[in-house]
């Protein structure tokens, strides 16, 4: 805000001037019509609802099926009867051709299609079905609770996508944070743009380079098993919501699987429903709210119904208790940061820039510099008469142990006679009383103000302001009341840029008391959120001081105050996004441990407040350091990019590591471009959005006090924004942009000087090493639970595998006899003739199947995939590395439960098709994987369903056990 605050020189006539209001007048106009095209009231065009998709077939059947079991918990809560129920179908005959080639759709009159896998059917059109609702704006967004054969890995997902693009749609995200390996998506959407796709499985291979679509294929692959709700959450902070942020899907797909959760004994995950409720809640900020989730992997039902309920919960907008610390280990980091290395060249929003050197002895000179201006404050303080006392102490109580569930949504303050605060020597003065007005009345006009809980503002008790300033700040403000005009304006020269009028300090007590009204609300449950229409502002507030506009410093009273409600071990988080320092806010907060400050503004030169203050290199003093955190930009024009990766690289991941149990926003709109003081250009959709991303902590308890913003049409917009997703309507997303270098230095900078906290730690990634005969996955069919799905899907057995050729498809039951001498001996006959299998395969429709891997030397021929296929690992049709396969040499290899020679394990093993051991998959002991890599044996043997996999292909041979209907001349295929 400057010196604005100082009488400005009359202008001067003449040509210049009428120029330059003409520039004033035109600039206004381009931004008035562009705020016009904002579409904030019309409710009816941002669909609302939850729709569930059920089978409750499951709940028939005998036994304790898992979803039964869920599906019951779900209704217990009474979450099944506030969705949309949507009846489940089987897929129609066009959609089943969704599922093949185009080839096998054009020749489907001549010759019959594949008979389709059961349950398969039921899922797909399902979830199709739920998709077109989404589409048409019956709901919002959606679950499906139909379960498909698990052995198809997401083929339903991906068939959506396929037909979410025939309907038109341009850009698709899937979100499959499924962890088994070897899924189909990743290869599937490598050369297609309009698809975005984010894996997250394991596995100890590298994650596969960007294909030919430029990035549009990220698998991030953990290491190890147990990732935590951090791990996931520095996922989608670090790289998925930058990469989605600039994607602007019009649609999110999501392979929900559940055995990632803490409570699944098999799929060893480390996730919580505060986990799944918090991606959930993320992904729901993007496509205008349109998330669709499909139930996947996950047999566990206590894991189902805590992952399903808190995914419910959050898309039908119901508050939470707050999460715990999310903060992610050093594992999961160093996966996200080789990911990030190889996606960084795709993306903007996921570029960096090395910080500029600095003295090591700047920070020890701004210290004492700090202690300096502190003498200096107390001192003056008591100069101008009453005590000097610090602010008392809030007064310690016990921790609040249970959290109302709120009765209404939001709550909106605002008060008329809070315009009696005025400049009474400068009318033009940029804060002006018709600020709160303007705001209001846009509001209104959105729809916005009458779908909130308008409560009564009050005046702040002497109690209330004396926790944040001293008594002699009371006191001179206190007397300011009774004097003339005259000597008011030479006690306001006693502070930087603060006007005062006779009622003042009645305006400031009612600013204050007004944001501690809104906390009251949302801390008691009267409200689930709220925002406070105050002025004066607040935050350049000190202890002891006024300056910057602001008297009494509102949201740092009103934090005190929710700590006094509900005892003095609240966590609290402050963000203030106002482009100035909150400086008074991080005065009176510094040594506070249970505050955490944030600040995003301009720190360049003498733009107010000036000096060392809102330096990154201010992190607090005593037991409050590193609970402060100064995000400044280095000159103008910070904006949409800059503020939302200062979100997704800084704010969001200390906020989940520090877990708040209230959020408090420092909300001044001055950052927004055409502010006259600013010089930024955030849009108000970005502070919409930055609203719900906020609104993912402390469940959901966030207030935001306006602070300063003096465009009276950009302020009215942004609060307009704001407002909007508070009460449930879907951000909108900015038009991507180029981040500023320079910005991304100094965001760099404030991240790598905040040593505390563990999720900044990111590690620079290794240079990749070249592939070796050891890379690739052995685990061809993923854990256990992804082969045995529910009874009536899939048949258990441990050979029970699909087959395709160009006429049919047949499966090798518990009727034919096929065994690792079989597997072995067939192996070897496919290389005594050509890599097809002896002879060439006649000519018709390629399989369904996805890209073939690139491989290192010697490479694989490749086969050069169908549209639509669907392979959920790379079939290899042909492998120049048959050769290495052994005969059995009277070896007894007619059992398929031989255990591990290492450790005696018989979860999951593979026959080395070298020298005939048997050892434990990677997901188990990782033995075979050790072995191939020390022996260079390339090629093992699947014990559960004798499928090969060569390492240094990093594909699947299919199962070649002799199936008399199969043509003999034809290369063996899998359907997945």
């Amino acid at each position: 805000m400057g010196r604005a605050g100082r009488r400005a020189p009359p202008p001067r006539g003449g040509l210049p001037e009428a120029k330059r209001r003409g520039r004033a007048r035109s600039r206004r106009e381009g931004l008035e019509a562009e705020l016009q095209r904002l579409d904030l009231g019309a409710e009816a065009t941002a669909p609302t609802g939850t729709a569930l998709v059920y089978d409750d077939a499951h709940s028939t059947r005998g036994g304790p099926e898992p979803l039964s079991v869920a599906w019951a918990a779900l209704e217990e809560l009474g979450l099944v009867q506030r969705c949309v129920r949507v009846e489940c179908r089987p897929a129609t005959d066009e959609e089943l051709l969704l599922l093949h080639s185009p080839t096998l759709q054009e020749q489907r009159e001549q010759q019959p299609l594949p008979p389709t896998p059961p349950g398969l059917s039921l899922a797909l059109g399902s979830l199709l079905e739920l998709q077109q609702k989404v589409l048409s704006g019956d709901v919002r967004n959606g679950v499906v609770l139909v379960r498909p054969p698990q052995h198809l890995g997401s083929s339903p997902i991906i068939t959506a996508a396929r037909a979410a693009q025939r309907h038109g749609l341009e850009r698709i995200l899937i979100v499959d944070w499924s962890p088994q390996p070897g899924r189909a998506p990743p290869r599937l959407f490598q050369e297609d743009p309009g698809v975005l796709y984010f894996g997250m499985p394991q596995g100890r291979d590298p994650p596969p380079r960007p294909g030919p679509s430029e990035g549009f294929t990220v698998e991030l692959r953990w290491d190890e098993p147990g990732m935590t709700d951090g791990d996931y959450a520095a996922a989608f902070f670090h790289l998925l919501l930058p990469i989605a942020f600039e994607f602007q899907p019009q649609l999110v797909l999501v392979a929900a699987a559940f055995d990632i959760a803490t409570e699944d004994p098999k799929g060893h995950g480390g996730v919580s429903p505060d986990g799944f409720a918090l991606m959930t809640h993320l992904l729901s900020a993007l496509a205008g709210g349109r998330l669709v989730l499909a139930l996947e992997g996950g047999a566990e039902p206590g894991a189902l119904a805590g992952g399903l309920s808190a995914i419910l919960r959050t898309l039908l907008g119901d508050p939470g208790d707050p999460p715990g610390a999310m903060a992610p280990t050093l594992s999961g980091l160093a996966c996200v940061a080789r990911a990030l290395s190889l996606h960084r060249q795709h993306w903007r929003y996921l570029s960096s820039a090395e910080p500029e050197e600095e003295k090591e002895e700047e920070e020890e000179e701004e210290e004492e510099e700090e202690e300096e201006e502190e003498e200096e404050e107390e001192g003056g303080a008591e100069e101008q008469g009453g005590d000097g006392d610090p602010p008392d102490p809030p007064p310690a109580q016990e921790e609040l142990q249970q959290w109302p569930q709120p009765a209404a949504r939001t709550a909106l303050l605002y008060d008329e006679r809070m315009e009696e605060h005025h400049n009474p020597w400068d009318s033009q003065h940029p804060e002006a009383p018709q600020r709160g007005r303007r705001i209001l009345e846009r509001a209104q006009e959105l729809g916005l103000a009458q779908r909130c809980l308008r409560l009564p503002a009050r005046a702040a008790t002497r109690a209330q302001l004396r926790a944040c300033h001293t008594g002699a700040l009371l006191a001179l403000l206190a007397r300011s009341a009774a004097l003339p005009v005259r000597e008011l304006r030479s006690v306001a020269a006693r502070f930087d840029s603060v006007f005062l009028s006779p009622r003042s300090y009645e305006c400031a007590r009612l600013a204050a008391g007004t944001a501690c009204a809104a906390v009251g609300a949302v801390l008691s449950g009267q409200v689930r959120n709220a925002v406070a229409i105050v002025r004066p502002p607040g935050h350049h507030a000190g202890p002891g001081t006024a300056g910057g506009f602001c008297l009494f410093n509102n949201v740092a009273v009103a934090a005190r105050h929710g700590q006094s409600l509900a005892g003095g071990a609240l966590r609290v988080l402050i963000l203030d996004w106002d482009v100035h320092h909150g400086n008074g806010t991080q005065k009176i907060f510094e040594e506070d441990p249970s505050v955490l400050y944030i600040s995003l503004h301009r720190h360049d030169g003498s733009f107010f407040p000036g000096g060392s203050g809102g330096s990154p290199h201010r992190r607090g003093r005593g037991r409050g350091r590193g609970f402060t955190i100064n995000v400044g930009w280095g000159g103008p024009r910070a904006g949409d990019p800059e503020y939302l990766l200062a979100m997704t690289r800084l704010v969001l991941p200390v906020a989940c590591e520090f877990s708040p149990q209230l959020v408090l926003v420092s909300a001044g709109f001055d950052a927004g471009r055409g502010d006259p003081l600013g010089g930024c250009l955030v849009s108000p959709p970005t502070f919409g959005l930055m609203t719900h991303l906020l609104g993912g902590l402390a469940g959901g308890r966030l207030v935001l006090v306006l602070e300063g913003g003096y465009n009276l049409g950009v302020t009215a917009e942004g609060v307009g924004q704001c407002l909007g997703v508070l009460l449930g309507t879907p951000p909108v997303l900015p038009p991507p942009g180029t981040p500023q270098p320079a910005a991304l230095r100094d965001l760099e900078q404030s991240r790598r000087l905040q040593r505390e906290w563990s999720c900044l730690r990111l590690p620079p990634a290794p240079p990749e090493p070249p592939p070796t005969a050891a890379e690739g996955s052995d685990d061809v069919t993923g854990s256990n639970d992804d082969v045995t799905g529910s009874n009536e899907d899939v048949t258990r057995s441990n050979n029970d595998v699909t087959r395709s050729n160009d006429n049919d498809v047949t499966r090798i039951s518990d009727d034919v006899t096929a065994t690792p001498l079989d597997a072995i001996l067939r192996l070897g006959e496919l290389h005594l003739g050509d890599p097809s299998g002896g002879a060439e395969p006649p000519p018709g429709p390629a399989p369904l199947g996805g890209a073939s891997a690139r491989c290192p030397s010697p490479p694989c021929p490749e086969e050069e995939p169908e549209e639509g296929a669907l392979f959920a690992v790379t079939p290899l049709l042909d492998c120049p590395h048959l050769g290495a396969v052994a005969p059995p040499s009277g070896v007894a290899l007619e059992g398929g439960d031989a255990p591990c020679r290492a450790c005696g394990s018989r979860r999951e093993n593979w026959l080395c098709l070298s020298c005939h051991q048997v050892l434990c998959g990677r997901y188990v002991g990782g033995h075979m994987l050790q072995h191939g890599g020390a022996e260079g044996h390339p090629l093992v043997l699947s014990l559960r369903d004798l499928s090969a996999w060569c390492y240094p292909c990093g594909g699947v041979r299919p199962s070649p056990g002799a199936d008399p209907r199969q043509d003999p001349h034809s290369p063996p295929q899998v359907w997945l």
